[in-house]
């Protein structure tokens, strides 16, 4: 089935986008309704504008949610900073194919974490995709 389907309908697609700065907390980019699959694709990007980071700086796009499954706190996608570098870094890392599912009883969320709040760290988090069952 591809999205040009007409049989597929409007309500079945889900996308979302969150730019994420200087912030350590959790933020839900899409929400799976309860009972239902998603099906798609992430898209992740982190970017450390200051210099000679003696850490790595990631982006996680992960579960959250009673019931979810791949269990609450699954990492379904990183990416990461390189250490050391003596300029700003930016780094992008794209999966097809991810499949989270909501329990009958609730809706859970598809989340973006970065490992730090940093005034120079920055992390974008782009889902879509499609619900089934």
């Amino acid at each position: 089935m591809s999205y040009s389907d007409p049989s597929l309908l409007q309500a079945d697609l889900i996308a979302g986008s969150e730019t994420i700065n200087n912030s350590s907390a959790s933020t839900a980019i899409v929400t799976i309704p309860a009972g239902r699959v998603f099906k798609g694709s992430i898209t992740l990007t982190v970017c450390n504008t200051g210099t000679a980071a003696a850490t790595f700086d990631t982006i996680d796009a992960l579960t959250a949610g009673t019931g979810v499954s791949p269990a609450v706190g699954s990492i379904l996608l990183r990416t990461q900073t390189h250490a050391g570098l003596t300029a700003a870094e930016v780094d992008s890392v794209t999966a097809q194919d991810i499949i989270v599912k909501a329990p009958a009883a609730n809706s859970v969320t598809i989340n973006a974490k970065l490992s730090a709040a940093a005034t120079t760290l920055n992390g974008t988090c782009s889902i879509t995709g499609v619900l089934v069952g």
